[in-house]
């Protein structure tokens, strides 16, 4: 399965002179750049890299008024800093956010879900039971009913595991 095909799709769908275009182009190289710094460590040579310099010249091209630009500025500096793990998670959330006030409910979702696969589900237990919990919404906005249930689901589970009863009862508020 392609990876962010949200991205892709939302991408197909615009003109390449379009400002979404350009914003939805700088989510998914970072995103890309995100999985690949997860899935394989710190690049040789830090931040002075080419892949880090194209992701940059992608994000700069993202118009000076969206809130995405800072936050995915942000996530690229995080990288190129040699920054840990557990500390791209809030800024991803953050993106997704903006996304999701945006009303962007696929790349919300997406991101939301990118969130879920890399964060350990223990140590950064609120950010993936918030995770979680906006992918389940993004899902129900969607009209994904059987992932919204799921994304509830693993939310309610994390919660059980850490012995939160409050995020356990929202949990089944949302899934009802």
């Amino acid at each position: 399965m392609l990876r962010h095909l949200a991205f892709f799709e939302a991408l197909a769908g615009l003109e390449e002179t379009d400002a979404k275009w350009r914003s939805t182009s700088a989510g998914l190289v970072v995103l890309r750049l995100v999985d690949d710094w997860m899935e394989h460590g710190p690049f040789p040579g830090g931040g002075n890299g080419w892949g880090i310099h194209a992701v940059r010249g992608a994000v700069d091209a993202v118009d000076v008024g969206n809130p995405a630009r800072l936050i995915l500025a942000d996530i690229v500096d995080a990288i190129a800093n040699g920054a840990d793990r557990a500390s791209l998670t809030p800024r991803l959330l953050a993106y997704a956010r903006a996304l999701h006030y945006a009303a962007d409910w696929s790349l919300s979702a997406d991101v939301y879900h990118t969130v879920i696969s890399h964060a350990h589900p223990i140590e950064e237990s609120d950010s993936v039971i918030d995770a979680n919990m906006q992918y389940g919404y993004c899902a129900r906005m969607l009209g994904k009913w059987d992932e919204a249930q799921m994304a509830y689901a693993q939310a309610g589970e994390i919660a059980v595991a850490i012995g939160d009863i409050v995020k356990v009862l929202r949990a089944r508020v949302a899934d009802a």
